[in-house]
């Protein structure tokens, strides 16, 4: 898959098939390492939108890629002291930081949620914003993340 292809097929799940930031990123991520798993998507449910769906606290596609970096170079078990996963997560969140102005879900979309227009507000940036991000990071992820690990 070309990083163009993986750009697209990352839009296309979180803009089509409507799956949230978070399960977007691992998702496009596991098919991209060829990672088949049934906790794949769900694992990360819960981080979109801000984990919690907040949209106030750490970015829901920072967090999927958090998950997508551990699942190919975490530990299996507490002997390990390989600190590679939480080296490249520190990498990406400067990264996301410096192209998005922060890592929290609320700085980077700016939704007044008290707005009259607030629907209309989560939409625009759901496409504007998220759907920009999600692919950013998946590139980011192909681009920096060499998974030493295979996950079957």
């Amino acid at each position: 898959m070309t990083k163009d292809e993986l750009r697209e097929h990352a839009q296309e799940c979180f803009l089509s098939r409507k799956y949230n930031c978070a399960e977007s990123v691992l998702m496009t991520m596991a098919e991209y390492w060829g990672i088949e798993n049934p906790l794949i998507p769900r694992i990360a449910t819960g981080m979109g939108g801000g984990v919690g769906a907040t949209h106030t606290h750490i970015c829901g596609a920072l967090s999927g890629s958090i998950l997508a970096i551990g699942m190919v170079l975490g530990r299996d078990s507490d002997d390990v002291v390989d600190m590679s996963a939480a080296k490249k997560a520190r990498e990406l969140m400067a990264y996301v930081e410096d192209l998005y102005g922060s890592v929290d879900c609320g700085d980077i979309i700016q939704v007044d949620f008290s707005a009259p227009d607030a629907a209309q507000q989560k939409q625009r940036t759901r496409v504007e914003i998220c759907g920009a991000l999600v692919p950013d990071c998946c590139v980011w992820l192909a681009e920096n993340v060499q998974p030493i690990q295979k996950i079957h």
